[in-house]
């Protein structure tokens, strides 16, 4: 069913101005600035948020790699029917640090990981706190298995003949994630908890999921795009191909299962079984299907 006035009149608003620079192929820098215009939406106003992401940065040749979040905000969380809250400033920086295990390949795919985080509040719901600062800490290890067939479509077939494709490749990637924050000095109970950020705890939580991918391939020599594949690291070494490729489907089946279910999950050990698939029928038309359901 298509509501018009729903869609047209009645979704949440937003005034905003944003900027974002990428520099080399892992470093990103962007700014916000965001505030509420009308008096009768719930915003909660950036002004402004500055950001930078570092992300998979090889250290030299140990064969260790690095992820790098930092940002620094001015928040306000304005409401529609209550007094706003105080302007408060917010410093926010995560570090981590994985170890891709190369020894156990073709077989496995081993990362283990473990990050800090350090989150410094100008304000806090106390208002005898002034300056007041969180530390945490976590780790997991991530393990991951590719399998893969290549189908050839054959000289004359309907594939080549009608979409030019010459191979068709299946790829599986089955994946086990486990996360343990296991600790954190500042509840989330104790801030004003405008987003995801303050929302920041001790938690514990295996995440399944279960990946497949048809890619097709067309000749295009000359072409010089780089093949990189579905998993594995940052490579610069790689070079480029004389085809082209183009992930027919996605699709990609998550679940996460939490040990601690009364503590990290409202009593619910699963979450939400989400199945997700992409068909990109050209390189201007893809579909789309997004299905959640409750296992508990």
């Amino acid at each position: 069913e298509y509501f018009e006035a729903v869609a047209k009149e009645e979704k949440e608003q937003e005034s905003l101005v944003s900027w974002r620079g990428n520099y080399g192929d892992n470093l990103q820098v962007s700014a916000l600035y965001k505030y509420q215009v009308n008096n009768f939406d719930e915003t909660v106003e950036r002004l402004p948020e500055l950001e930078l992401s570092w992300y998979q940065q090889p250290i030299s040749d140990s064969g260790f790699y690095m992820d790098l979040r930092a940002s620094a905000s001015s928040l306000r969380h304005r409401h529609a029917d209550l007094p706003d809250e105080p302007r408060h400033g917010r410093l926010d920086i995560s570090n981590s640090w994985s170890y891709p295990v190369t020894g156990l390949n073709p077989y496995l795919a081993v990362r283990p990981f473990a990050f800090a985080r350090y989150t410094g509040y100008e304000k806090v719901l106390d208002p005898a706190r002034d300056f007041t600062d969180r530390t945490a800490f976590g780790s997991g290890m991530t393990i991951s298995q590719q399998w893969s067939r290549t189908f050839p479509t054959g000289s004359g077939g309907m594939f080549q003949d009608l979409f030019g494709v010459d191979s068709l490749k299946h790829l599986v990637v089955p994946e086990v994630s486990y996360l343990n924050i296991f600790s954190s000095d500042l509840s989330p109970s104790e801030t004003f908890e405008v987003d995801e950020v303050d929302a920041f705890d001790v938690a514990q939580r295996f995440s399944l999921s279960l990946r497949q991918a048809l890619v097709t391939r067309f000749d295009d020599r000359g072409g010089g795009e780089v093949e990189r594949p579905l998993l594995g690291l940052r490579n610069t070494a790689l070079k480029p191909s004389s085809f082209r490729r183009r992930h027919l489907l996605d699709s990609e089946i998550s679940l996460v299962f939490y040990p601690d279910e009364v503590r990290d999950n409202e009593g619910d050990e699963l979450s939400l079984l989400v199945l997700d698939h992409t068909l990109r029928a050209s390189d201007s038309l893809s579909l789309r299907s997004w299905i959640a359901l409750d296992p508990n």
